[in-house]
């Protein structure tokens, strides 16, 4: 998960950081193997890094760009490719905005930030 880096003082960065912080935990918690699947390897938690991306720039909301796997990787590209995996990642998204919106204003929000690992 990517958010724009520049001033965290500005009140859209800081809720962009958020956002991606629900973004990554929610994609790491559906994304994980079940207990019963049997995976070469588990996917790794990459965090949430901070850029200067074109397309995050100028935005005048919350935005994070979101990574969902890479092709290149043999799981992560039959997880991208296959419905059961769109379906896991687009639940993921669908949760995390879901507890941005819900828990904007709360202290619980400022939690999310502090438990987010952000590079």
């Amino acid at each position: 998960i990517y958010t724009l880096s520049l001033h965290d003082a500005l009140p859209i960065l800081s809720e962009s950081k958020r956002l991606a912080c629900h973004l990554q935990h929610q994609l790491v918690q559906f994304t994980a193997p079940r207990p019963d699947e049997v995976v070469s390897e588990s996917p790794r938690n990459r965090g949430v890094r901070q850029a200067l991306f074109y397309v995050l720039l100028g935005a005048d909301m919350p935005a994070a760009l979101v990574e969902a796997g890479f092709l290149n990787h043999a799981q992560d590209r039959a997880r991208v490719l296959s419905v059961e995996g769109q379906n896991k990642i687009a639940a993921a998204l669908t949760r995390a905005l879901e507890r941005f919106r819900v828990l904007k204003g709360t202290a619980q929000a400022l939690q999310v930030i502090g438990s987010c690992k952000v590079h």
